[in-house]
């Protein structure tokens, strides 16, 4: 074998295994401005089912699918999307706010960086939860060109909280806060 041979046979492989590492990420797009769960969450497929014409993607069904596969996920809301959580309640990301385990990326735009006018980003409204947006317990989370608006918590971390600060990350980019409430300490983070 010479080594040139050698060289395309190892970088056959290794472009192998970074496909197949690739395919186990899952990329998610919402389709609805809806708050509605995910009918199957582990199935693959991002379905709110009968609760949305056609079964829609809603950002929480995106959200409950990523949970479940448990692989670093993306998420991507369509331009002009203004999601407005309104399945208030305590429990896991079914109701209430976002509890995040895994490693979720959730973008407001495609490209490399958002628009120029932040009111041209995406908002996430969690006013009508009563709750902030995000509980980062166990996990990675990267917000790229969002607007975060009117979470309210009595307690810390009004739009985005983590509960276990040596296991969880949080990564914000192009984020705008605004409006969020704490009564202890962190209105946005």
């Amino acid at each position: 074998m010479s080594i040139g041979n050698g060289l395309t046979r190892g970088l056959l492989a290794l472009f192998i295994v970074s496909l197949s590492w690739r395919l186990d990420a899952a990329f998610l797009v919402v389709d609805s401005e809806a708050d509605a769960i995910d009918i199957a969450p582990g199935d693959g497929l991002c379905s709110a089912g009968p609760a949305l014409p056609g079964g829609g993607c809603a950002l929480r069904a995106a959200i409950m699918e990523a949970e479940a596969h448990g692989e670093a996920d993306t998420i991507l809301l369509p331009p002009g999307a203004n999601i407005a959580l309104t399945l208030s309640g305590e429990g896991g990301s079914e109701v209430g706010d976002f509890e995040i385990n895994s490693e979720i990326e959730i973008l407001g735009f495609e490209g490399s960086t958002p628009r120029l006018n932040p009111a041209l980003l995406p908002p996430i409204n969690a006013e009508a939860l009563n709750d902030r947006h995000f509980e980062v317990t166990n996990g990675q989370l990267v917000l790229r060109g969002l607007r975060l608006i009117r979470g309210a918590v009595f307690g810390s971390g009004g739009a985005i909280r983590a509960s276990n600060v040596g296991a969880s990350q949080i990564t914000v980019d192009y984020v705008v806060f605004a409006d969020n409430f704490a009564s202890i300490s962190g209105g946005a983070i």
